[in-house]
């Protein structure tokens, strides 16, 4: 009866909810600009692409997920902060967070040199300075580091930083 009762006037305590602090999906577009320097859709795509080469199996208990590891990377390269601070604020020791940005450090350096390509003859590094400064106004220069600012001019050109 006291059961009916409860259920009825929601007395029972509720089984508590603990959120991913660190999934992307979880906290505003403010907080990522703000503590990761990254838009929600990048760090998801830096996800998808570096997962293959950052996840870890482990038989011990969990690894810890690839959206954990690209964050607290993208916090340390953000804030320029003691790994030990960075692992107290999300629950992860010193020497994690060392391994975590080594990690997420040399995928991103690999598929930098497979994606990211420089003109190597005088001729070209020429052509892409002309047509970077038709496009753009700007002169001497190979291409923008953030392309959010010339997305719209620069939309299905290739375009080398």
């Amino acid at each position: 009866m006291e059961l009916l009762w409860a259920l009825e006037h929601d007395r029972l305590r509720r089984e508590r909810v603990f959120k991913d602090r660190l999934n992307p999906l979880a906290v505003s577009d403010a907080h990522l600009l703000r503590y990761y320097r990254f838009p929600r859709n990048d760090i998801q795509w830096l996800c998808e692409s570096l997962g293959a080469h950052i996840s870890r199996h482990t038989n011990r208990s969990h690894s810890v997920p690839v959206a954990t590891q690209v964050l607290v990377a993208l916090r340390f390269y953000a804030s320029g902060s003691f790994q030990s601070v960075i692992g107290d604020s999300v629950g992860i020791s010193q020497s994690s967070v060392s391994r975590i940005i080594n990690a997420v450090t040399d995928a991103i350096f690999n598929i930098a040199q497979r994606d990211i390509k420089m003109p190597r003859r005088r001729e070209e590094i020429q052509k892409i300075k002309q047509d970077f400064f038709a496009v753009c106004g700007f002169p001497n220069v190979l291409g923008p580091l953030t392309v959010p600012t010339f997305q719209s001019k620069l939309q299905g050109k290739n375009i080398f930083i």
